[in-house]
């Protein structure tokens, strides 16, 4: 199938996709806007951005975690190869679970924004299959990425109200690769021919980096102890795989559970 691949001219052909210059005006978009708001909301008056006296620099902490899906999205280098090859050769990368667990501080700034910082042990990966026709032969490979993350986030929360238990949130990630594996596996005819993995691969972008759009709810559990739902959907800015003329980037939908503890009982919520 490389062989083929190469005679098609397929392997190393130059990345005509914009892919990387959308991402790259979102994020200007995205932060003008970012910074428009929380400008708006530090330039109201004193009184509805009144800080806790005496200010405290951690107002409460956090234990959590998340399940979630990781979306890659290969920018349309499998269509290109598809209709290069006229239809001979076709592939994709699918979603795959993904889990996250990490601690949180936050900074209460008046009654209705918070800042909050995390740091998470956070594993992501994708699928990646591909079929090559060779006369009546079928070439089928498929790789199971899974890549383990340090990830620091930082997001503020926007209350909709000084009382209210709901708030939207955006932020920004940032992803240090500590270790990534990929199980491969090749197919002749749908017989397994050879199975083999690879530990670190150099293919695997050593970070990942993006934005990130949330809601959330809080549950009071007692005078010192909230737990909140939150969902979150991450985009991802920069790429995960780089080689070969594909570039890959991902995205995320989680599911967060948050203990928060209240060490001051800053702001109760009804």
């Amino acid at each position: 199938p490389a062989d083929m691949q190469r005679e098609l001219g397929l392997i190393d052909f130059p990345q005509k996709y914009s892919a990387k210059t959308m991402r790259r005006q979102f994020l200007k978009i995205y932060f003008a806007i970012f910074f428009l708001t929380t400008s708006t909301l530090f330039g109201q008056s004193h009184e509805n951005l009144k800080l806790p006296e005496p200010k405290r620099l951690i107002d409460k902490v956090e234990f959590f975690g998340s399940i979630g899906f990781h979306f890659p999205n290969d920018n349309g280098w499998y269509d290109k190869i598809n209709r290069e090859s006229q239809g001979l050769i076709a592939g994709e990368f699918k979603k795959k679970v993904g889990y996250l667990a990490g601690l949180g501080i936050t900074h209460s700034i008046g009654r209705k924004l918070e800042i909050n910082g995390r740091l998470a042990w956070d594993r992501k990966g994708y699928l990646q299959e591909n079929v090559t026709l060779d006369n009546d032969n079928i070439f089928k490979y498929t790789a199971k990425a899974q890549n383990e993350y340090l990830t620091g986030i930082l997001a503020p929360d926007f209350f909709v109200s000084k009382k209210s238990r709901f708030y939207i949130s955006t932020g920004i990630f940032y992803s240090h690769l500590l270790k990534s594996f990929i199980q491969e596996t090749s197919y002749f005819n749908n017989r397994v021919t050879q199975r083999s993995s690879i530990t670190n691969s150099p293919e695997i972008n050593k970070f990942d980096s993006g934005v990130l759009f949330a809601i959330g709810y809080i549950f009071p559990l007692d005078s010192k102890y909230n737990l909140c739902l939150r969902l979150q959907g991450d985009f991802g800015m920069s790429d995960i795989v780089n080689t070969n003329g594909l570039n890959v980037n991902a995205n995320s939908l989680k599911l967060f559970i948050i203990l928060k503890h209240d060490k001051f009982n800053s702001i109760k919520r009804h």
